[in-house]
């Protein structure tokens, strides 16, 4: 396994590091779970009635491409589906993927700020963590103003994202290391702009150096800069479990104190 040194901040670097070992974390029940049924179940589906008929699709932040497979398996009418990432090593992942199963998904090895604006426009954009990576409030307008552009008019943007909502509670709380994961807010007070640190585990009961960080940003920051940017609405969805799912018990910590949100955006 590659190890992460804890002082690096840099996504870029961080994921071109260890994109064969991120493959595991995918794993964690609760991307299925919970990660999933909402981006999918609560969002997509509810919002997207025609499952996406011969529409364009950019998945933004697609690391090795896990949820732009799902993406196609559920618009299999997209006329067009893309992913993108900031990662090299994710995009080669994501590359090997798609010439084993022949899904039609381009992909794309670019920063989601630097994106040239092409027609025809999107008419969904899509990111699972994305972002949370920014550092700094004019980082954060930057990303959602290029979102904003990459979007027909009427387009939407789904996502999960870092959850702005999160009491004190929901950090620092050995409870999550169930989950595979340890969640660090390393201040006293929420403050954008603020690291958070999280580490995650293949292995509960072993060290890892598996390291990744977010940073935090207010949902009045969120909001302001969406409307800023110019979308019409912004939209909150918190996090579900699947009722279907065998151990639904085992994710009622967290639900409760979830490190994600989902949001949508119209344009």
């Amino acid at each position: 396994m590659a190890v992460v040194a804890d002082i690096s901040h840099d996504a870029k670097e961080i994921y071109d590091s260890i994109a064969e070992q991120y493959v595991e974390v995918k794993k964690a029940p609760h991307r299925t779970a919970v990660e999933q049924y909402t981006l999918f179940d609560l969002m997509l589906l509810k919002n997207e009635p025609e499952l996406g008929k011969g529409a364009r699709i950019l998945d933004m932040a697609c690391g090795y491409g896990h949820y732009t497979r799902k993406l196609r398996d559920l618009f299999l009418e997209a006329s067009y589906i893309c992913g993108l990432d900031i990662s090299s090593s994710m995009i080669g992942i994501a590359k090997q993927y798609e010439s084993q199963l022949q899904q039609n998904i381009d992909y794309i090895n670019a920063d989601g700020k630097d994106l040239p604006i092409n027609e025809p426009l999107y008419d969904i954009v899509t990111a699972v963590y994305y972002l949370n990576y920014a550092q700094t409030r004019d980082e954060l307008r930057i990303m959602i103003k290029g979102i904003f552009d990459q979007l027909k008019p009427g387009g939407s943007f789904y996502a999960i994202n870092e959850n702005p909502f999160s009491t004190m509670e929901g950090f620092n709380n050995p409870m999550h290391k169930k989950y595979m994961f340890v969640r660090e807010y390393l201040a006293d007070t929420l403050i954008d702009g603020q690291p958070i640190k999280y580490t995650f585990y293949w292995n509960p009961d072993a060290p890892s150096s598996c390291v990744f960080y977010n940073y935090y940003f207010s949902p009045s920051t969120y909001e302001t800069l969406f409307k800023e940017c110019g979308f019409s609405s912004l939209e909150w969805v918190p996090v579900q479990c699947n009722p279907k799912v065998e151990n639904f018990s085992f994710f009622d910590d967290f639900v409760r104190e979830s490190h994600m949100i989902g949001l949508i955006a119209k344009k």
